[in-house]
């Protein structure tokens, strides 16, 4: 009999595969598993600079394709795009976002599909690090800024990003994953 863990799953964490250097930057590929099933996808490249990757996530079923600028290890700013998983990767994103960090705020531009631009400013704490669910690259960067500790607990602030999959009168069609999404960013932020 095989037992699982608290969550009832089995999970395989990442796999990691090294691909040739582009642009002077590292690049791999996170794999996310449970038994045979792929949870999540993530190809990504790392620069001094800069962190670029897109996630495929089949539970929720989106794609996301992301930036983060990076000065002195610290993320300062972000743009995402969020489509369908089934989608064209070079397609018209259903959502895209500019966030800067600035002191204990983050500035957003918000652009969906087919409609204007909207500009929010969200409270925040100095030195967030943006995280986006499963996203592996991006919490290697939370725990790279967490101070050094033998204790059995560390916090840090994190911005976690959740997208809408366009600005329709029914969004929920255009992204079948969206109320789980919810859902489970909830939970994450509930647990930060």
């Amino acid at each position: 009999m095989s037992r699982t863990g608290g969550l009832g799953l089995t999970t395989g964490l990442a796999i990691t595969l090294a691909f040739p250097a582009q642009a002077g930057g590292q690049t791999e590929m996170l794999v996310l598993t449970r038994g045979f099933d792929t949870i999540s996808a993530e190809r990504l490249n790392r620069r001094p600079t800069r962190l670029e990757g897109e996630l495929v996530d089949r539970l929720q079923k989106v794609r996301w394709s992301y930036a983060v600028t990076l000065q002195d290890g610290r993320a300062v700013g972000m743009e995402n795009a969020i489509r369908r998983a089934d989608s064209d990767p070079s397609g018209r994103a259903l959502q895209e976002a500019t966030l800067r960090f600035v002191g204990d705020s983050v500035l957003i531009e918000i652009h969906d599909l087919g409609a204007s631009t909207r500009a929010q400013r969200l409270g925040s704490r100095p030195g967030a690090t943006p995280f986006l669910n499963p996203s592996f690259a991006l919490m290697e960067l939370v725990l790279a800024r967490l101070p050094a500790s033998a204790q059995d607990t560390l916090s840090g602030p994190v911005f976690i990003g959740v997208g809408r999959c366009g600005h329709q009168p029914d969004h929920r069609r255009a992204c079948p994953g969206h109320r789980r999404g919810n859902r489970l960013a909830r939970r994450a932020a509930a647990a930060t």
